[in-house]
C-alpha cells in the first residue's frame, strides 16, 4: 500500500488524516501495522502555527483500501494494534479522501483551524 507510480496509480486517492498530538503515537502504530512508516503522522500543526504542535498530520496517495482501514467503525480482524487505542484513534481522527493530492493536507488542517507549526 505505499505509495507510487504504477499499474495502480490510477486508482489511487489523496487522503489528508489528522490527529491530536496526544494520539499521534498510536496513529503511528496504526500506520506501521498495514505497512506505511512508523512516523508517518510527522507534520506538526497548531492554532497558530507556532510550536508546540497540537495536532500531527498524515499525507497519503493510496488505494482505497488504505483509507478503509481509517474509516473502519471498529478494528479490522488482523490488525495488530490494541482495540482501545484503534478506538481512540477512530474518535479523534480528521480523514478527508479527494482526488487531488494538490495542498490536501494544509487545506484541510486550515478548515479545522489549524497551520503548519515553524520553528
Amino acid at each position: 500500500m505505499r505509495r507510487g507510480i504504477g499499474p495502480g496509480a490510477a486508482a489511487r486517492k489523496s487522503g489528508a488524516l489528522i490527529l491530536p498530538a496526544a494520539l499521534r503515537d498510536q496513529g503511528n502504530a496504526i500506520a506501521a501495522a498495514i505497512g506505511w512508516d512508523a512516523d508517518s503522522f510527522s507534520v506538526a500543526l497548531s492554532p497558530s502555527g507556532a510550536a508546540p504542535a497540537t495536532h500531527y498530520g498524515h499525507h497519503a496517495w493510496a488505494e482505497q483500501a488504505f483509507f478503509d482501514v481509517w474509516a473502519a467503525e471498529a478494528k479490522p480482524e488482523g490488525l495488530a494494534v490494541p482495540e482501545e487505542d484503534f478506538a481512540a484513534v477512530r474518535v479523534a481522527l480528521v480523514l478527508d479522501v479527494r482526488a487531488s493530492i494538490d495542498d490536501h493536507l494544509l487545506e484541510v488542517a486550515a478548515a479545522h483551524g489549524l497551520l503548519e507549526t515553524q520553528p
